[in-house]
């Protein structure tokens, strides 16, 4: 099952004509480039360059768990670099549409002679092909199959049901509007909820180290398990408990795998998380709740180096990157340490440690050796990969902090606690004992 994205310039013949052969070709080299970083960004594989246009696999040879939401945030990041692209080095005017869908492909090294590429075959390619024929200038085009996958995380427009060559009836199509930020995104299956079962133990540990940060003993805690084993539902029980004691600051940041070559956007999420806003919304709406931010924890000096950390400050002419890193570090603690004094504790919990960029990491290995005097809580969830770049992070806590860290590794559910857990899910009370299993294989 993969993620078939097909991406062409609108009206390349009639620019073709109009041009140099030479700066025509020059274009296309750009613009397909340009193309290719954003696919390569979010994970995808270039399958076939035809021209000035591309097909692109998300899910083989190398499958995510989100392929889908990739290929529709590589298709508007594509759209963006074509505009950049064309109104600031070139000189025409060029727009891309696209197109996706997701089906059954056969995939693989197709060997010609000298020839080795890496391809695929199937109807769901042809599909792509017909979508993004059909899409508007600078516009994307999703199929039913992708939508279903992508519907909690993408505000779409239906174009209606629509014949497509080669199909036996219309099929429903959907234009992309915008997709969620990684921040944004929902996790787990959308109406789909459950007291919080089988974590009594570790639930009880996390809440001591809550207690002890509320009182000025700060705690770190790693929580690490296998995707979908439960680790944000964990925190997010212990995130509720803590705002129904009142008081309390509670921050989520989240890394994302294609944006680990951003530096510190672990930290900066954090940082957009305790201004309440998102990494979509606009520049000057950020910028104002981060100076509200700091000004309300009595560090108005802190908001120079936080916004400088989103991306949003001037540049100084004595900027170094050791300069930046102690600067982030002083603004970034002084700011943690203020807001726990008027209502501690605070708990910063950081998803996905294990896609964490090198310069968060080593921001936050700085950071924590100053968390055990402060009145915070430091939850760092990831998966047991020792290969990733956040577990340098764990290994320094392991080090640095003694009896103040906290290590959690979270195992499957046991047989009994999984029929449990699928029955609040569902909420049906008889549910046959095979479809029960059925879920619960599926599930593993």
């Amino acid at each position: 099952m993969v993620t078939a994205l097909f991406s062409d310039v609108v009206g390349s013949t009639t620019l073709a004509e109009s041009m140099d052969p030479e700066d025509w070709s020059n274009v296309v080299n750009e613009t397909v480039a340009v193309m290719a970083r954003s696919v390569e960004r979010y994970g995808g594989t270039i399958s076939q360059f035809a021209g000035d246009a591309i097909v692109a696999l998300f899910g083989a040879p190398k499958a995510h768990e989100d392929d889908p939401y990739r290929a529709v945030r590589a298709a508007l990041d594509i759209i963006g670099a074509v505009r950049s692209l064309s109104d600031e080095r070139l000189e025409c005017d060029l727009h891309v549409r696209v197109g996706i869908t997701t089906g059954l492909v056969i995939a693989g090294d197709i060997d010609a002679g000298d020839l080795n590429v890496y391809s695929a075959l199937g109807d769901t390619l042809n599909v792509a092909s017909r979508l993004q024929a059909l899409a508007e200038p600078d516009t994307v085009l999703i199929s039913e199959d992708t939508h279903r996958l992508v519907s909690g995380d993408v505000d779409v427009r239906l174009v209606g049901p629509t014949d497509l060559k080669g199909r036996t009836g219309p099929v429903r199509v959907f234009e992309v509007v915008a997709a969620r930020g990684a921040e944004e995104r929902t996790r787990g299956v959308r109406g789909l909820s459950s007291p919080m079962v089988g974590r009594d133990d570790e639930l009880r540990r996390l809440e001591e180290l809550l207690d002890a940060a509320a009182v000025g003993m700060g705690r770190v805690a790693a929580i690490l398990g296998e995707p979908g084993v439960g680790k944000s539902r964990l925190t997010e029980e212990l995130a509720a408990r803590a705002r129904a004691r009142g008081g309390a600051t509670l921050a989520i940041g989240r890394c994302v795998p294609f944006d680990d070559e951003l530096p510190y956007h672990l930290l900066a999420s954090l940082v957009r998380s305790l201004a309440r806003v998102s990494g979509s919304d606009d520049p000057n709406v950020v910028e104002r709740a981060v100076v509200a931010l700091a000004e309300g924890a009595g560090r108005p000096a802190t908001a120079e180096h936080l916004l400088r950390l989103l991306g949003l400050g001037e540049p100084r002419p004595d900027d170094t990157p050791e300069r930046l890193h102690a600067a982030y570090a002083e603004a970034l603690h002084g700011l943690v340490s203020a807001l726990g004094a008027d209502h501690p504790p605070v708990v910063l919990v950081c998803e996905d440690v294990h896609w964490a960029d090198a310069s968060s990491v080593a921001l936050m290995s700085a950071l924590l050796e100053r968390a055990p005097s402060t009145p915070v809580l430091l939850l760092l969830v990831m998966r047991p990969d020792r290969d990733s770049g956040g577990w340098s992070l764990l290994a320094a806590a392991r080090q640095q902090l003694a009896e103040s860290f906290t290590e959690i590794r979270l195992e499957r559910l046991d047989d009994a606690t999984s029929r449990l857990l699928v029955g609040h899910l569902l909420q049906i009370e008889s549910l046959p004992p095979g479809l029960r299993r059925l879920v619960l294989d599926k599930a593993e």
